[in-house]
């Protein structure tokens, strides 16, 4: 949420990525999976017609889907389950989510609309505006602004955030503690999520019971491999 001033003055929003997280050969530790493994994980063809990997058909669902079912310890609670937005993977289809996902969503949008934390805000504006900002940069769009390019080079080619980023994030900083941000952000989410919490306190034992089985049936299933 605040950016931290040493790392705003040397790198701007973005730190330096760790030595091998990305490689233009994909030897990097985030590399992409190959079509094969694509195909074995999620059980989708990948428009190229992948039937089999390593001579073994693909399982529907894919083996996301395989080890979630024989984790799962039967049919999750029904008002959490997964909703399909069409972003889920097979895997994610057949777990639940915590009611504590929609007590998030909700505390969320408590807290943008409560006067403690627009209070903050409109004060970080204003000295944005004095360190000559303009509007464009919102709270949290600085780093939207000067993001990082599809290689995962944090600042592009040159790999040095330029003067604008530099100047623009320390003012973010300093403005972000002069108006107190983050932490009346973190206690006014924080006060909206207790209440939820205690409101859907029931929902919420369930689930965590159903996960702590899920956990439970992982660990056998690591030890079977061993």
């Amino acid at each position: 949420m605040r950016i931290p001033a040493e790392q705003a003055a040397r790198y701007g929003y973005l730190p330096p990525s760790p030595a091998g997280y990305w490689s233009p050969q994909g030897k990097g530790r985030n590399r992409s999976d190959s079509p094969e493994e694509a195909a074995a994980a999620t059980g989708d063809d990948m428009g190229i017609g992948i039937k089999e990997v390593n001579g073994k058909p693909l399982l529907k669902g894919g083996c996301l889907a395989e080890a979630v079912r024989r984790l799962s310890p039967g049919s999750p609670p029904e008002d959490a389950r997964v909703p399909d937005n069409g972003d889920a993977s097979p895997g994610d289809a057949l777990k639940p989510a915590s009611p504590a996902l929609r007590i998030e969503s909700e505390a969320m949008h408590l807290t943008a609309k409560d006067p403690r934390l627009t209070a903050a805000l409109s004060e970080w504006r204003r000295c944005m505006t004095r360190r000559g900002i303009d509007e464009r940069f919102g709270i949290g769009a600085g780093a939207n602004e000067f993001g990082g390019d599809e290689s995962g080079d944090t600042h592009g080619a040159g790999g040095r955030p330029s003067e604008e980023e530099i100047r623009v994030a320390k003012a973010d900083s300093a403005c972000n503690r002069q108006a107190n941000v983050q932490e009346v952000w973190v206690s006014v989410a924080s006060e909206h999520q207790r209440k939820l919490i205690g409101a859907d306190r029931a929902r919420l034992e369930a689930v965590r019971e159903w996960w702590n089985r899920y956990a439970a049936n992982a660990e056998k299933v690591v030890v079977e491999h061993e």
